[in-house]
């Protein structure tokens, strides 16, 4: 983390294990040859976009940056998405940041609470290192601290 007159930089790097890389690609292609062999064509479509989507979210790299400053917070780098690799949130709909744990479809990290969605800004941050960075966000821009005074939340979906 560094801090600057005007906002914080958070950097999170994430290490791949060889599981989380190969599983994938392993399976799709398995896939592919399948849907090909048994003549399925709808399996071969299905590894194919699986096997694209692996690419996409690997070519993101395994840095996320997360710059705050008064007016938003920008998430840029590896998001957790295949197509999506910029997220700004202005300051203004930010309810509150706290950790969530992710599902089949988010994953968990840190998150700002807006007033209709919540928005994962941190994948694959641990617990305690999602509460440092929401502390830290607070202790430098203490808008973000939530209008009832509870700081940071712990949601649980």
């Amino acid at each position: 983390m560094s801090e600057f007159p005007d906002h914080l930089q958070i950097v999170v790097t994430r290490k791949f294990g060889m599981v989380a890389l190969t599983l994938p690609p392993a399976t799709m292609i398995v896939l592919i040859g399948i849907g090909i062999l048994g003549h399925v064509w709808i399996l071969v479509l299905m590894g194919v976009f699986g096997l694209g989507s692996f690419v996409l979210w690997y070519s993101h790299g395994p840095v996320t940056n997360l710059n705050v400053s008064a007016s938003e917070l920008v998430a840029r780098g590896n998001l957790d998405r295949s197509f999506r690799t910029e997220i700004v949130v202005p300051a203004s709909e930010v309810k509150s940041l706290g950790y969530e744990i992710g599902d089949d479809s988010e994953p968990s990290g840190l998150y700002a609470r807006r007033s209709w969605r919540n928005t994962c800004l941190l994948p694959d941050l641990d617990r305690k290192d999602a509460i440092a960075v929401a502390e830290a966000i607070y202790h430098k821009f203490p808008q973000y601290e939530r209008q009832d005074g509870i700081g940071v939340s712990f949601h649980l979906n």
